[in-house]
């Protein structure tokens, strides 16, 4: 009677990536990316996880996902959860492109972030095609210096990479590129 909650501020996104889900999304349902999570909606979500609490069950772990949920309108929201867990012992995780990772480092260091989940498709050349904002051509530079500054702070790190036809060779090339950005001197950096 384990729970892992996951909650999404929004299907907002400042990347515009080929293969996301989000196209679908876009195409169809454009009225979903306006929606933007509300504090109240997570104190409604928190009161059923205090419900399923008094039944028994725990919840082990909370994790943001989006859309990019560290997008710079979805910090109250995302402060207002870091509270609520923080309340209740909750240990939390985020998925993220990392972009907007520097606006949220004090949240970071504040709260019981696990781990900090970021995309990267691959060396600079290969993620900054893949993976492109949608008001500028480059984000690997960014996103590895928002790194650095989470690592800083203690914190684990995880590189993920989406893999597809188009870069499943940079699998191979990834250890390099990681070691050749400093990123694995530090213990709490993961790939």
């Amino acid at each position: 009677d384990h729970i892992i909650m996951s909650i999404v501020p929004s299907y907002q996104c400042n990347f515009s990536c080929d293969y996301c889900f989000e196209k679908v999304i876009r195409e169809t349902q454009p009225q979903r990316l306006k929606a933007v999570m509300t504090c109240e909606m997570v104190d409604a979500i928190f009161a059923q996880m205090d419900a399923f609490h008094k039944e028994g069950k725990k919840t082990d772990h909370f994790l943001f996902f989006g859309g990019e949920p560290f997008l710079p309108g979805n910090k109250e929201v995302v402060a207002h959860t870091c509270v609520k867990c923080e309340e209740r012992n909750i240990p939390m995780s985020v998925i993220t492109n990392g972009y907007f990772l520097n606006e949220y480092i004090d949240l970071i260091e504040k709260y019981s972030f696990a781990a900090v989940k970021i995309t990267i498709d691959g060396p600079k050349e290969v993620h900054d095609a893949r993976r492109r904002p949608a008001t500028t051509l480059e984000s690997f530079e960014r996103i590895v210096e928002n790194a650095f500054m989470v690592l800083k702070t203690g914190k684990t790190v995880t590189f993920r990479t989406n893999v597809n036809q188009d870069n499943h060779w940079v699998i191979d090339r990834m250890k390099e590129e990681y070691d050749s950005l400093g990123l694995t001197k530090y213990s709490n950096f993961s790939y």
